[in-house]
């Protein structure tokens, strides 16, 4: 029979449609007793998984995953330059079993993108990055939305030694990535740190925007930045329009000769800036060193640093001021906005600004040792429904009083909200709390119902960032993380924070049995459940792709898949009064769209017949008569195999055409039939 060629698909739809149907997904293994000689169809398996992840990203396309069995892994974990998943069908890298795969090795992200990574820990070499999202200093290969979750990132710490990296970075125009419930500690002259130029310092390329940082803890030090050098915790420099929500910096160890802060924004000399960058449910607890600040505007050299913008946050006992706003040229720093915040305990001012129209609203400044509100020569500030008491060395200094501003007790039972028997309790504009209220995640700047506390992983985050030797005080001698910060000015914690009470005898959540992946056509009913210990009573909570589900509350969560849920993630978070533990992610993948095939597993669509393999065309669960036509990207026919299946076999292709000659590489089109299916899809030979 005559094969026609195919204009109805790609004439119709176009390439472009096509290209950009649903991917299919397969999954490659890594392992410590892997072997490199592992075909990528071996490392399907994970019996025969890769050894190095050198090999196994050759084998990822997007849509994949590379799952990491649990070991130590003594190499670097860098893809390679170009390496890319696509909107909707990202490439994910993630622990087997999370925080029990550990990486001593590192990396760099060059033109990468659609790359996720999960559950890993890794450990950096001495004076050195663990991961870098980066460049090679131009816009066209600046890695963008990259995704980091639940990521334990260490630098090792070294005392005193002088080190002027950055633990982990976001670089040289790199945009649209973010961090999202992880962990980063050690480092030296920045913990973390969004930088805007090249890496030789130089205006090559600019920018290091559009990024998000959620739910993550910072330690910062014990190393020592060079001479001359700041030191913090988080640091954006030359880095604009970025959102930073409910990130903890805690118990830094500050050894910078200059400027020390755990939040630090900066600029030295245009281009680029370092504006618009927003501040949500932040807290700066215990950092200590010389003069360290809570979050410090420092910009001199032209640079902008307009409409910063504040909001819910905690700078509290550190040994510098609360917040400090500088700018050399203070016209060039305007529209800052702070509200409901909450600084006190300070070593310094509780607010200093050198910078004009910066307005503070809505907040405590309280127990400063210096004053609590303060006006450089240059700075401007409007102040009003803030609480401003008990300052040492006087409430305000060159800032007029706000009109509906009070001086009164605040009564701050618990550093992450104000209680109603507090002064500030409706005294805020339009009958707000003056304070912070660090009670409820953030998600793209947006105040969610969902409840941040307890911390998320708050019992791995212990486990990895309290296992340095000497490392004893701060939240690592408190029970928890989050029962550190509750009871850090000496009240027990809320019973309603851990979903009962606080006291007496009990062991934290542990997970002895992980969601699993799970594959239901579209409208069918799905479930993803856990088992769990501890005591006293769990409570649970569902997560699809980070965010909560609504009713999502028990061991298990069971609903109708629906087709935008292909690819989706879903974790569970259990909880009880003496900690909380998440569990790994496991993969929904909703069968009878492109790239699946109603047998558990994804077909094979990237495949090198020159190494003997072939691409599954289609799969039939009962066996049966099955046919398919592979047409080239012109439409033109190449082959057509017809062939009768066993049960759970596929109808495959060697990559030869009707002439029995292996064709060329580059994608392919196909169409196939069997046991009442009818699949159109796409393949991609590869040499």
């Amino acid at each position: 029979m005559k094969m026609k060629r195919l204009p109805s698909i790609i004439g119709t739809i176009g390439l472009g449609a096509w290209l950009s149907a649903p991917c299919f997904s397969a999954t490659y293994y890594v392992s410590t007793a892997g072997g490199d000689a592992n075909s990528c169809g071996a490392a399907q398996t994970a019996a025969t998984a890769k050894a190095t992840f050198a090999s196994a990203w050759s084998c990822l396309s997007a849509g994949d995953s590379m799952i990491v069995r649990d070991g130590i892994y003594n190499q670097d974990l860098t893809p390679p330059q170009g390496k890319a998943g696509a909107a909707g069908n990202v490439i994910t890298v993630k622990a087997e079993t999370f925080g029990s795969a550990i990486i001593n090795g590192k990396a760099i992200l060059i033109n990468n993108s659609y790359l996720t990574f999960q559950g890993l820990k890794m450990v950096g070499p001495s004076n050195d990055s663990v991961f870098d999202i980066d460049s090679n200093g131009s816009a066209a290969t600046a890695s963008h939305h990259i995704t980091l979750q639940q990521m334990g990132l260490d630098c090792p710490l070294t005392g005193a030694t002088v080190n002027n990296n950055a633990c982990a970075g976001i670089s040289a125009g790199a945009h649209d990535n973010l961090v999202e419930d992880s962990w980063i500690w050690g480092g030296g002259r920045y913990t973390m740190l969004l930088y805007g130029r090249d890496g030789s310092g130089g205006t090559s390329v600019t920018g290091a925007d559009l990024n998000t940082l959620r739910r993550v803890v910072i330690r910062m030090g014990p190393d020592q930045s060079g001479s001359g050098e700041p030191q913090a915790g988080l640091g954006l420099y030359y880095a604009s329009s970025n959102t930073i929500e409910n990130v903890l910096v805690l118990d830094s160890n500050a050894n910078s000769d200059t400027s020390n802060s755990a939040f630090y924004l900066t600029s030295h000399a245009t281009p680029p800036n370092v504006s618009d960058n927003r501040y949500f449910g932040l807290i700066a607890l215990n950092t200590s060193g010389n003069g360290a600040v809570g979050l410090y505007l420092d910009v001199d050299g032209g640079g902008n640093s307009s409409r910063t913008q504040v909001t819910d946050s905690v700078f509290w006992a550190n040994s510098g001021d609360g917040m400090s706003f500088y700018n050399a040229n203070a016209g060039n720093s305007v529209n800052t906005a702070v509200n409901h915040v909450t600084a006190g305990k300070s070593g310094a001012n509780g607010y200093s600004n050198y910078t004009n129209g910066t307005s503070v609203k809505n907040s405590i400044i309280t127990n400063n040792q210096a004053f609590g509100f303060t006006n450089g020569s240059a700075g401007s500030t409007l102040e009003d429904y803030n609480d401003v008491f008990s300052n040492a060395s006087g409430d305000r200094n060159n800032v007029p009083a706000g009109s509906h501003s009070i001086s009164a007790n605040p009564q701050l039972l618990y550093l992450p909200r104000i209680e109603t028997t507090s002064p500030c309790h409706g005294t805020g504009e339009g009958g707000s709390d003056c304070g912070a209220d660090v009670t409820k995640e953030y998600m793209n700047g947006i105040k969610t119902a969902t409840n941040l506390w307890p911390w998320p992983n708050e019992d791995r985050i212990k486990k990895e960032m309290c296992a340095d030797s000497g490392i004893t005080s701060g939240f690592c001698g408190a029970q928890t993380l989050t029962k550190y910060i509750w009871e850090y000015n000496g009240n027990s914690i809320p019973p309603e924070i851990y979903g009962g009470g606080g006291g007496g005898g009990g062991t934290a959540p542990s997970i002895i049995q992980q969601p699993q992946n799970q594959t239901a056509a579209a409208g069918a009913s799905v479930t993803f459940s856990l088992v769990a210990t501890g005591s006293p009573t769990l409570s649970y909570q569902w997560y699809k792709n980070g965010t909560a589900i609504n009713g999502a509350t028990g061991a298990s969560t069971t609903f109708a898949a629906q087709t935008a849920d292909n690819g989706a993630l879903f974790f569970g978070r259990v909880i009880n009064p003496f900690g909380n533990v998440s569990s790994s992610s496991a993969t929904l993948t909703v069968s009878g769209l492109s790239g699946t095939n109603g047998i558990n597993r994804p077909r094979k669509l990237v495949f090198n017949p020159l190494h003997g393999e072939k691409g599954e065309l289609i799969c039939l669960p009962q066996g049966g008569e099955a046919s398919a036509t592979v047409y080239n990207r012109d439409g033109l026919p190449v082959v057509e195999i017809k062939r009768t299946l066993g049960g759970s076999e596929c109808l495959t292709w060697n990559g030869r055409n009707g002439g029995d000659e292996i064709v060329a590489a580059g994608l392919y089109f196909y169409i196939a039939n069997g046991d009442d299916q009818k699949i159109k899809d796409k393949l991609l030979v590869t040499k």
